[in-house]
């Protein structure tokens, strides 16, 4: 497995779905957009959306959970590389651990995973990021 710091084109593509996840959801602060974004998985669990508009919906609302981490926990953006597929990730600057977040917001509206939004969000605080040879260990 590969893993490598996002371009800054990648960055630029995350903070304006981010901006747009802020915008629609008219959310500001650290608790209103952990809110918005578990209010928003909740929604969108029984709407009826098409592939296109799921996977829009994905992208905006992982990008926000992901920059939300980011700037309270001091995470950052990396993408993955395994078997000629990739992911993007945040991970914590140790690369101990990550959350692959539009997959995991995939499979919250895909499938009937429980919202662990809020849940996974709290419990981040708690991790130790020893810096070491171990391989990243993925929350999700």
């Amino acid at each position: 497995m590969d893993i490598e710091i996002i371009s800054s084109e990648e960055q630029a593509e995350i903070t304006a779905l981010n901006k747009a996840f802020l915008e629609e959801n008219s959310a500001a602060g650290k608790e209103a957009i952990l809110s918005a974004v578990y209010r928003s998985v909740d929604l969108l669990k029984h709407a009826a959306l098409s592939a296109d508009e799921l996977n829009d919906r994905c992208f905006k609302t992982g990008a926000a959970y992901g920059t939300l981490i980011r700037s309270a926990f001091g995470w950052d953006w990396f993408k993955i590389k395994n078997n000629n597929q990739f992911a993007y990730a945040v991970c914590t600057p140790g690369l101990s651990y990550g959350i692959q977040v539009f997959h995991y917001f995939n499979l919250l509206l895909t499938t009937d995973k429980v919202n662990n939004t809020v849940l996974l969000f709290n419990m981040i605080r708690d991790l130790n990021d020893p810096a070491g040879n171990k391989p990243i260990t993925f929350l999700v």
